[in-house]
């Protein structure tokens, strides 16, 4: 396993969850690649809502639900850190990005997975 599959494999071993009574992740790079691993199951991303309920009855999330989910407050340093490192200068321009026509799943994770590995090299907390 890669080593940033390798970290986000532990993360979520580790049971995290929003409200689960675990700690969040810390770093930019780790909220990144924990939302790409939650967006990357086909049916797991949606446009319109932070988050809702697929035909499966299994939770998706938009971009910015998808950081919510990883315990990341709203307009916290944070989330103005994450929506930097993903290219943005404020966190609710992440929506608008993820909700545009033509938005595609493999194009939110990849950009989630790309900032991520910026991040990483630079390991901005």
């Amino acid at each position: 396993m890669g080593d940033a599959a390798g970290r986000v494999h532990r993360l979520l071993v580790r049971g995290f969850r929003m409200g689960a009574g675990m700690t969040a992740p810390q770093t930019v790079a780790d909220v990144l690649e924990l939302a790409a691993a939650l967006l990357d199951k086909p049916g797991r991303w949606t446009q319109g809502d932070w988050w809702s309920r697929n035909d499966n009855d299994e939770q998706c999330f938009c971009v910015r639900g998808a950081i919510r989910w990883c315990g990341v407050g709203i307009n916290s340093a944070l989330d103005q850190k994450i929506a930097e490192a993903m290219g943005f200068a404020a966190p609710h321009l992440l929506a608008r990005w993820n909700d545009e026509k033509g938005r595609t799943q493999d194009e939110v994770v990849a950009a989630l997975r790309a900032a991520a590995t910026s991040a990483r090299q630079g390991e901005t907390k």
